[in-house]
């Protein structure tokens, strides 16, 4: 009977023992989470990217992409034609991956002598998911960004704006995301066609471009001030150019809730289904 008591009590010990060992990789994991959660700042457009310049190595184009991220794989054929354009346009690109991670093996062959790959922990410079495409301008900062696996119109578009043009879509109601791409317009036809509209920027004051016939209601006033302060008998063109994509289908969403169906987009922003925990950080 004795040698069962302790029996008894040394798996009692061992199974406390195992249930404090859980407790505390739980809380570790928890307090891990929200240190993530409180420290990440995710990139924008505007943004200097956080990257010295021998890391960048002069490119101007960045794919941040993962073997293991499904929807990465599934973006191979368009990545092939992104570094693909960006070598015709003289461009270098670089390759970002999570520490440990690799990128798929069509978008690393299609690579060329000039371009790089870096490991990094992607978080760290602002990265929310894969595949991400960042476009840079000479001064690194962030001129375009573009999160998740696109279909085809809104591949046109990344297109489009990396060769310096732009494109121009009608989004009024039952309008989706990347449903269609309208018109290509270089630099000079756009400056011409987009006169007739009323430009909407819906960035913050700080950020937004003033003059001309446009004007500036951050997003987080877009629904107060929509109905008051936006004329129903000109098109609307909300200008996604320099917006975050998600941003760009939030100001639309709103307008459309206030009865504003004659939007226009220009440089429909792209977001798609991205990767966003192991293929980030590994």
């Amino acid at each position: 009977m004795e040698a069962n008591s302790r029996i008894k009590a040394i798996v009692a010990e061992a199974a406390l023992v195992v249930l404090i060992g859980f407790v505390v990789a739980g809380i570790g994991l928890a307090v891990n989470r929200l240190s993530l959660r409180s420290t990440f700042t995710p990139l924008k457009v505007g943004d200097r990217i956080g990257l010295k310049g021998g890391e960048l190595g002069g490119a101007t184009i960045i794919l941040a992409t993962s073997a293991t991220c499904q929807y990465c794989k599934e973006s191979q054929a368009f990545h092939q034609a992104l570094i693909a354009k960006a070598h015709e346009l003289g461009r270098k690109v670089l390759v970002l991956t999570s520490r440990t991670g690799e990128a798929p093996p069509e978008t690393a062959l299609a690579l060329g002598p000039d371009d790089g790959t870096l490991h990094l922990d992607l978080t760290s410079i602002g990265v929310s998911g894969t595949p991400s495409v960042i476009a840079l301008d000479p001064a690194a900062r962030v001129v375009g960004l573009w999160v998740g696996k696109m279909n085809s119109a809104q591949e046109k578009t990344v297109l489009a704006r990396l060769e310096g043009g732009h494109t121009l879509t009608r989004a009024g109601t039952g309008w989706a995301p990347g449903s269609g791409v309208g018109e290509e317009l270089t630099e000079s036809d756009a400056t011409g066609r987009l006169s007739r509209f009323l430009v909407l920027d819906i960035r913050a004051r700080t950020e937004a471009d003033t003059g001309g016939a446009r004007i500036n209601i951050p997003v987080d006033e877009l629904a107060a001030r929509a109905d008051l302060e936006l004329p129903r008998d000109r098109d609307l063109l909300l200008d996604c150019s320099s917006l975050d994509s998600s941003l760009c289908e939030t100001g639309r969403e709103i307008l459309v809730h206030n009865g504003i169906t004659e939007i226009w987009l220009k440089d429909d922003g792209a977001v798609g289904a991205s990767c966003r925990r192991s293929a980030i950080v590994e």
